[in-house]
């Protein structure tokens, strides 16, 4: 009881100064026709290789039951190794900051003066703002990168526009889109995980590409989460790739802060 009133005070403090608004209801494509492969096919093509770092901003929209609001933020990505995200309100206030790397992450409520901090499973990304993600889950889509090596991956499913391939393990499927002629256009079209039994934990959607040097983003990024009737959209004004950073992530943390660690149960 003690995380969830701490959570609650989390989601509304980061959002504070964000707009609410009502938007009208998505208009659905009709699904597409799929066939099932008829000989196996393995991914051979990377997504984004040589990328080791970004620096961008842009805006960002959470829109949970109960919840929608939408602010602006700075994104620092060192490869897989560290994220930085802070969260801007209105006039430029921070409002909430963001570290973690493969074993450990901080959140930091400003509004709050409260610290929240653990190892970035999607257990404790659950508790804090109520996302089913991990860090490797959230690395992989700010960075339209795979989560595993290409090769991994077999094609299960072709239509006339998308090619479908899949990497699965006891826990989860990994399914990634790509357009059919992949062959020209290199980039991730979306993707999404699968919990067993079929359970959708996430769907990933790229669009308004954006080639930097070798690399190819997707300006825009809607992230779905079917189970919880849930999304993020994200809109990145500005990316930098292969940035070198002076100093490391971390934040400085006030001696009246008060601090929650999460792995405790």
């Amino acid at each position: 009881m003690k995380y969830m009133i701490k959570i609650s005070a989390l989601m509304v403090a980061t959002f504070l100064y964000a707009c609410s608004s009502t938007k009208e209801p998505e208009k659905k494509e009709p699904p597409k026709k799929y066939e099932k492969a008829q000989e196996k096919v393995v991914l051979t093509k990377t997504f984004n290789k040589g990328l080791y770092s970004i620096d961008s901003d842009g805006e960002i929209e959470f829109a949970m039951p109960a919840l929608s609001n939408s602010a602006d933020f700075k994104l620092r990505i060192a490869g897989r190794d560290s994220l930085s995200m802070t969260i801007h309100g209105p006039l430029g206030i921070t409002v909430a900051k963001l570290f973690a790397t493969p074993t450990k992450f901080q959140f930091l409520n400003s509004f709050n003066g409260e610290l929240f901090e653990g190892t970035p499973s999607e257990e404790n990304f659950r508790k804090i703002a109520n996302i089913p993600l991990c860090y490797t889950d959230l690395i992989c889509i700010l960075t339209s990168q795979l989560a595993n090596s290409a090769d991994k991956y077999t094609l299960i499913k072709t239509a006339d526009d998308m090619k479908q391939y899949s990497y699965g393990t006891k826990e989860y499927t990994d399914v990634v889109y790509l357009p059919a002629d992949f062959g020209h256009i290199h980039y991730l079209s979306r993707f999404s995980k699968v919990k067993t039994p079929a359970e959708k934990v996430y769907e990933v959607y790229y669009k308004d590409f954006v080639k930097i040097g070798s690399f190819v983003f997707g300006k825009k990024i809607n992230m779905k989460f079917p189970t919880m009737d849930g999304k993020i959209d994200i809109k990145f004004d500005k990316i930098e790739a292969n940035v070198k950073f002076e100093k490391p992530f971390r934040f400085k943390i006030s001696d009246g802060v008060k601090r929650y660690n999460m792995d405790k149960k």
